[in-house]
Parts: structure tokens; sequence; C-alpha cells
């Protein structure tokens, strides 16, 4: 019986589980997540290697007949490392995560992005046997100074089309990755862009905004002169007149490419 009970926890049949509770499910990039991981002892005494929480976001990978997607893990704190867990037995490990600067944004004005799919992966290694996983999703929310650009395009007859994050670096991130919000153009830019793709990248003193103009080669290929590229402080974008750069930024883009 014992050794049935073994080999059906190596399967992750009666095997140890895990579960974690979030504080809350809301958080900021450069801010910080918490809440406790539980787990409990299946039917047989076992071996952890580690426990860990990650930050993992679904991002988009394009080939070269097709496009798929994949779980991509961009940090990870481990909260143990190795312990036995006897049957049945019950612990839980209180956690803080940093959030990094460039985690993608989930949620714009209390709605969630259509695509967007970023959350806690919280990991059991189990040793011998299939590890146990618990995953809750997060509604990342953007900065101030997100929201002023945000809304500066909105001023300017933007309307949001869709998002995604999307395999591969922009320059200056850290990220293997990169968000993509795409804006339908309105007003002024109707009938001479087909659409304007924004991008943040954000630090500690503030957000590269880069957008592109009705690319069709890719966001970062060579040579590509759509792509306009400006920075916005954490602290004072108050005293700028953004929808004034934006404008500037786009149509002189624009004209690059005899879009006007």
């Amino acid at each position: 019986m014992g050794f049935m009970k073994k080999m059906k926890a190596s399967m992750g049949v009666g095997a140890a589980e895990v579960e974690t509770d979030l504080s809350s499910p809301h958080c900021y990039p450069g801010g910080v997540i918490g809440g406790q991981v539980a787990f409990k002892g299946g039917q047989v005494e076992q071996k952890i290697n580690f426990l860990a929480v990650h930050l993992q976001a679904q991002v988009e990978v394009e080939g070269q007949d097709s496009e798929w997607l994949e779980n991509v893990v961009f940090h990870t704190d481990r909260l143990s490392g190795e312990f036995t867990i006897a049957p049945g037995q019950s612990n839980a490990f209180p956690f803080q995560m940093s959030v990094p600067w460039e985690t993608p944004i989930t949620n714009i004005g209390g709605s969630h992005l259509r695509g967007m799919k970023v959350g806690v992966k919280t990991e059991l290694d189990i040793a011998g046997g299939r590890d146990a996983f618990d995953f809750d999703e997060l509604e990342v929310l953007p900065l101030p100074s997100h929201e002023r650009i945000l809304a500066a395009l909105v001023n300017l007859g933007f309307t949001f089309k869709s998002s995604d994050v999307e395999k591969g670096r922009a320059q200056g991130s850290q990220m293997p990755f990169y968000q993509e919000i795409e804006f339908h153009p309105g007003g002024q830019y109707s009938g001479k862009i087909n659409e304007l793709e924004l991008t943040f990248i954000t630090s500690p003193a503030g957000v590269d905004v880069l957008l592109e103009l009705d690319n069709k080669g890719g966001f970062f290929s060579e040579g590509n002169d759509t792509v306009t590229r400006f920075s916005v402080p954490h602290q004072g974008f108050e005293h700028t007149n953004w929808e004034e750069v934006i404008h500037q930024h786009v149509t002189q883009a624009g004209s690059r490419r005899g879009f006007w």
C-alpha cells in the first residue's frame, strides 16, 4: 500500500498541494505585491526542493508561418530551500515581491485590456514527483505618468483598439518582451495613418514612450523611421502639454513617410 501511494504521488495523485492568497489583486509597476502561500502534504512524505513565486506574462510569439502564445516568467522570488513535508502537514509562508517597472499594464480606466494576462505563479518543486502550481491573475494599473499620456491620446482623437505582449526586446528595455497598446486614429489623423501603437518602457525616473505609425514590417525592424520616442518624468509631468508633444512627434514621423 505504501509503495502504491508513493507511486501515485510521483504522478501527482495524492501529492502535496499549494495555494496562494494575494492581499490584493491590484498592483502598479515599480510597486509591491504580497500575500500568503499555503501548502499541504499529500498521502506520503515528500521532499520539497524549493517554494517560489514568479511573475508571469502571456506573450505572443511569431514564427515564419504561424504565431502562438507562451507563458514567460519575468521575475522570481524563492520563499524556501529544501524541506520535507509530512502526510497531511499544513504550513504557510507570507511573502512580499517587488513588481518590475516594466511589468505590462492590464487595466486602464477600470477596464481590463483585451489580450492581457499577467499574474503570480506559485511553484512547489517536488523532488521525484510532479510539481504543484497555482496561478493568480493580477490587475496591473497604470502609473499617473502612463495615465497622462493615455489621456492625451484620447484628447487627440485616438480610440483604443487592442493590446498584446510580444516577444522581443525594445531598446533600453530589460524585458524579453514588450507591450503594444494599439489605437485607431481619429480627428486630424483619420485617413492619414491606419493605427498607432504605443509601448511604455518604464524606469524609476520616468517613462520612455514609443509611438509607431502604421508600420507593416514589425515593430523594431531595421530602418523603420515610423517609430518615434520621447520621455515623461514621473514627477513634474503635469507642467507639459503632452497633446502638443505627441502631435509633433506623430506629424514629424508621418512626414518622413509621406503621410502628410
